[in-house]
């Protein structure tokens, strides 16, 4: 998906402020390339079941599958190696990706039924496999698909009810839901509140006198410190090395962003983004990965 069609997603969101929107926009971009690069190296290891209804709310739109075409197979994907679901269409020509971390819960409702509560703006990619060859032999290729593929049916969903078919391995069923929940993020509410500057775009958080929890990790281990959110890239640079005893090769340090990446952590505005991103997403707790000291 295009910059362009981001911000087209992110425009029938109707956020309640800028930085809500470009927040969105940004990590639908980063997904977007992280899945596409997966698919690229044929990183596609996934586990699912077949469905014959996907419900929407609390607009009441509905996806069927009709039995007697079988182009209009759909599907619940779990692709673990991603942590994120896919919602498959028309036999997996068409993929809506979520992550794992914008759903609240999973639960089986009733035996043929799974019900999906969502975060409000959550994050989603789209998706479109082509192929090349015959039968069994035949290789996909995943590449963005322009616009959203149910026209519509997702656009302020709080909630997706899955309806299982009537041909499914009862015991694959509770692999698939189980593999699920097992990797949801915890939900853990984080009191936060923050004022948007328009003219600068910066955010002023009123939670200055947080600590963060930081799990430094080596190549021969990993220790856990506290540091004040307040503290600056430099603070946290000399902490490290006047608590551990070491000399850090300041070029190698890494955090772990929200959607899993590695994220060379090389100025004050990267700084800025990891603290947010371990306050907003991990309830102050950030991984720094150190990946060689002097």
């Amino acid at each position: 998906m295009s910059i362009k069609e981001i911000e087209e997603m992110a425009e029938k969101e109707h956020f309640a402020n800028e930085y809500q929107r470009r927040r969105f926009i940004d990590l639908v971009t980063q997904w977007n390339t992280k899945y596409e690069d997966y698919m690229k190296e044929g990183k596609n290891s996934w586990i699912g079941v077949d469905l014959k209804e996907i419900r929407f709310f609390p607009n009441g739109r509905s996806i069927f599958c009709r039995p007697v075409d079988r182009r209009n197979r759909i599907s619940l994907i779990f692709r673990y190696n991603i942590n994120a679901i896919c919602l498959g269409l028309e036999y997996m020509h068409y993929e809506i990706v979520i992550p794992l971390h914008e759903i609240l819960g999973l639960d089986r409702i009733k035996e043929l039924e799974i019900e999906v509560s969502l975060k409000k703006h959550f994050i989603r990619v789209y998706y479109h496999n082509s192929h090349k060859g015959y039968k069994r032999f035949c290789r996909y290729y995943a590449s963005t698909f322009i616009k959203d593929p149910t026209r519509g049916a997702l656009q302020r969903v709080e909630k997706i009810v899955l309806k299982l078919s009537d041909f499914v391995n009862p015991a694959l069923v509770i692999m698939v839901i189980d593999a699920i929940k097992k990797n949801i993020p915890e939900k853990r509410e984080i009191n936060r509140v923050w004022k948007y500057n328009f003219s600068s775009r910066k955010t002023e958080h009123l939670f200055l006198n947080k600590m963060l929890e930081i799990i430094c990790v080596f190549l021969i281990g990993h220790l856990t410190i506290t540091f004040p959110y307040k503290g600056t890239i430099n603070d946290i640079f000399d902490h490290i090395q006047k608590t551990l005893g070491i000399r850090l090769d300041f070029h190698q340090i890494r955090y772990t962003n929200v959607v899993g990446d590695l994220i060379d952590l090389k100025s004050e505005e990267d700084w800025r983004v990891a603290k947010w991103e371990a306050v907003r997403w991990h309830n102050g707790k950030m991984v720094l990965q150190i990946g060689n000291y002097l």
